[in-house]
Formats: C-alpha cells, sequence, structure tokens
C-alpha cells in the first residue's frame, strides 16, 4: 500500500484484525530487516530467478539490463532535508515485452535490486544476479544514460555485452545545447529534427563534427558545446541507433524510468515523507521482492519465525 494508514483499513477490511499504523510500521521494519539480510548474501530464490531468463534465452533473444538513479528526501545528512539517491536495477528479457498500444508497453516478469548509499555496493549485490547473463555476450544489453559509473562497470565487468546510451537522454542533451544556442524557436526545433534524423541512421561522427564546427560568440555557449561534444564523444559507441535498431533492440530506459515511479516512488517520495536511510531501505527491499514476483520469500521467512515462537513456547 501507499503507507501504513491504508494498508491497515485493508487489513480490517479483509482479514476482520484490528491493528493501527504503529504495528505495521514494526512489522514492516521487521520483515524488511530480515529479508534486507538475506539480500546481503544474494539468495538461491535470486540466483534461480537470473538462471531462469539465460537459459530461457540460450538460442535467440536479448535479456537487458537496466540501471539509474532517483531521489528521495532523508532526514539524515548535513543538512535538515537532504536528498539521497536510490539505485534501482531492473532484469528482463524481450520476450517478457508486450506492446498494448501505440503508446503504452507491458513486461510481464523482471527481477528487481535496489540500493540506497553508494554504487560499489549497488554493483556487488547486483552483479551476481547479472552474472548469469554474461554467456549471452552481446544479447546482454544494458541501456541507460550518460552516468559515468554505469558505464564504466559495465565496461570492467561485461565487456562483452551492448551498450546503448538511453536515446531520449541523449536528445535531451541536444535539446538544452540548442535552447542555448538558438534563439528562434523554430530554428531550434529545425535543428533537433535534424540530429534526430542523423541519430537514427548512425550518423554520430558526423553530429558531433557539426557541433564542433558551429561558430560561438560568447562564453557560455562555448561552454555549452564543448561539454555537449565530450557527452557524445564519450558515448559514442553507445549511439549506432540504426545498428541497434536493425537489431530489435529497444533504445530507450522507459522500462527503468517506470520503475521508479512504481517501485520507489509511489510509496518513499510522498508529501511530507522523510526517511532514515535504514527505514527506507527495509520498505525499498520489500517493495523489490513484491516487483519481482518473490514474495514468497517473505512468506517464508515468515513461517520460519512462526516454527521458533512455537518451539520457544512449548
Amino acid at each position: 500500500m501507499d503507507n501504513y494508514s491504508a494498508s491497515v483499513g485493508y487489513i480490517e477490511k479483509y482479514l476482520r484484525v484490528k491493528v493501527n499504523s504503529s504495528q505495521m510500521e514494526r512489522v514492516t521494519k521487521c520483515y524488511g530487516s530480515q529479508i534486507g539480510a538475506e539480500m546481503e548474501s544474494v539468495n538461491e530464490v535470486q540466483l534461480k530467478a537470473s538462471e531462469e531468463l539465460s537459459s530461457d534465452l540460450q538460442t535467440t533473444g536479448n535479456a537487458y539490463c537496466m540501471v539509474d538513479g532517483s531521489m528521495i528526501l532523508s532526514r539524515e545528512g548535513e543538512k535538515a532535508n537532504d536528498w539521497k539517491e536510490v539505485k534501482l536495477g531492473r532484469l528482463f528479457t524481450d520476450a517478457d515485452h508486450h506492446s498494448i498500444d501505440k503508446h503504452h508497453n507491458w513486461l510481464k516478469k523482471s527481477i528487481y535490486l535496489a540500493h540506497l548509499g553508494d554504487c560499489k555496493t549497488f554493483q556487488d549485490k547486483f552483479e551476481p544476479m547479472i552474472d548469469p547473463l554474461d554467456v549471452l555476450n552481446e544479447r546482454l544489453v544494458f541501456v541507460a544514460d550518460g552516468a559515468s559509473w554505469i558505464w564504466n562497470w559495465v565496461e570492467e565487468c561485461y565487456g562483452n555485452a551492448t551498450q546503448i546510451l538511453d536515446f531520449y537522454h541523449a536528445m535531451e542533451h541536444l535539446s538544452d545545447f540548442s535552447k542555448i544556442y538558438f534563439t528562434c524557436k523554430e530554428s531550434q526545433k529545425q535543428w533537433l529534427d535534424s540530429k534526430k534524423t542523423s541519430l537514427v541512421n548512425d550518423q554520430i561522427s558526423e553530429v558531433i563534427k557539426e557541433i564542433q564546427s558551429l561558430p560561438c560568440s560568447s562564453k557560455k555557449k562555448k561552454e555549452k558545446r564543448k561539454a555537449l561534444v565530450t557527452y557524445l564523444q564519450n558515448n559514442e559507441e553507445r549511439m549506432l541507433y540504426k545498428t541497434f535498431i536493425d537489431r530489435g533492440l529497444f533504445i530507450g530506459s522507459g522500462a527503468i524510468e517506470s520503475a521508479h515511479r512504481t517501485v520507489i516512488q509511489k510509496r518513499l517520495k510522498q508529501s511530507g515523507q522523510r526517511w532514515t536511510i535504514d527505514g527506507a531501505q527495509k520498505v525499498i527491499d520489500l517493495r523489490v521482492v513484491n516487483a519481482s514476483q518473490q514474495w514468497d520469500r517473505v512468506v517464508n521467512i515468515i513461517k520460519e519465525n512462526e516454527k521458533i515462537t512455537f518451539k520457544s513456547a512449548a
């Protein structure tokens, strides 16, 4: 549910059990802590799910790994209200993708991992889930924005995988530059449309050369041009969009963007919420397990706790 108070109403309505928000919070933190400890050591359920993805793709098909970060408000840090980044990873196959209509898609199944904190810890948690897919080589496809920590990690650990810079992030960078460089909106639009056509035809080298040759009369324009050229050059091999489209690959990271909204932000980024890092991670871990369709892991923990309680009582 979106908050503890809402869950209280559903418990009473469907189970006829009276509880309060404080009880719901304690129970959530209890099992969030236990599932979090289980996830630290990489549970066999996680590994089995990844291995099943890999075995399903022995001869054809692609597996996607998308990674991104989003911010939630914490009560910890140097400031009274400090923003912290939740790093979220999502694994799925193209066989799990279903197109509903022109603007809507549905992924039947995904595996998630999330960490509120540094990228190294996130990588250590996520790598065992990705490793069974590494045998796919170029059919393991990473799609992400231009964050250097993501691509440095992929280069080091999954050098044979296909790397794709999210097409829409690339266009955002071009759009930001056009707004500074062109004063006329029509000129901005024409220039952007031209660059979009070039990108979807694998003409990233030509785009870079053209931007480098643009005359800049002000210091601000020169700085923005230099930053854009550096960004494009760093990601040039990840921007061969026609090649990727011809292979039938996704070139956008919409799946991870939507996951941030549904898995993380819907629960942890509501009006007035400020989290401790520990409390937020416990809720995040439970939501990740649920989104990965692995709630049996939580049920099994509850059953084990009951056995210990009954044994002690006896």
